[in-house]
């Protein structure tokens, strides 16, 4: 009983370290290529991957689950508003292949990506402000999520969606909005705690 307590403690402790040494890494290739993140409050597990440019903005207080991936590559960029919090396995890209009519294969047609104006900038993607992404959700091209959305497990979202939004499905449709439900009164109409 007391090794098992003893292993446990030395692998949180080796996970804590390991996360730790991984954000500091992260950090250095950020910074080396421009990438604005409040690192004060940034929560990334070791497993997340970011690849990116000058092209990617995160806020403060996001929390990104295992297994995440931001890919700002091969578009105009990815803006990430403070308090995301994203599940593990989510997916965020930003550019897609050219799969337009060409006999070309896709390797040699290069990439594309939509166009969001957002706050004087051009972006690919907008996340706004204190959005919850749920568990193996893709955030593609031309998606623009408004300020406090639920994005349900498993959505594909590349369009654009209104503040306080619930989203579900493949692809992503609208089925309620959050300010219907302004008290936690409310919780047994949408479902929750019946």
């Amino acid at each position: 009983m007391l090794l098992d307590k003893i292993y446990f403690f030395v692998k949180r402790r080796y996970h804590k370290l390991k996360d730790k040494c991984y954000t500091e890494k992260l950090k250095k290739y950020l910074i080396a290529n421009g990438v604005y993140v409040d690192f004060d409050t940034l929560h990334i597990p070791s497993t997340v991957q970011i690849y990116a440019g000058s092209n990617l903005h995160i806020g403060g207080g996001v929390n990104l689950g295992d297994y995440c991936t931001i890919d700002a590559n091969d578009s105009y960029g990815i803006y990430i508003g403070n308090y995301l919090l994203a599940a593990r396995d989510v997916f965020i890209r930003a550019g897609n292949h050219d799969y337009s009519y060409s006999e070309l294969p896709f390797q040699e047609r290069g990439h594309c990506a939509k166009r969001i104006e957002y706050n004087g900038q051009v972006y690919s993607i907008v996340i706004e402000d204190n959005v919850w992404i749920g568990r193996g959700a893709a955030i593609l091209s031309g998606a623009h999520i408004g300020k406090g959305s639920v994005i349900g497990a498993g959505a594909v979202v590349k369009g654009n969606i209104p503040e306080y939004s619930i989203v579900i499905g493949n692809p992503a449709k609208v089925v309620s909005n959050r300010k219907k439900y302004p008290t936690f009164e409310d919780r047994e109409v949408i479902g929750l705690f019946d």
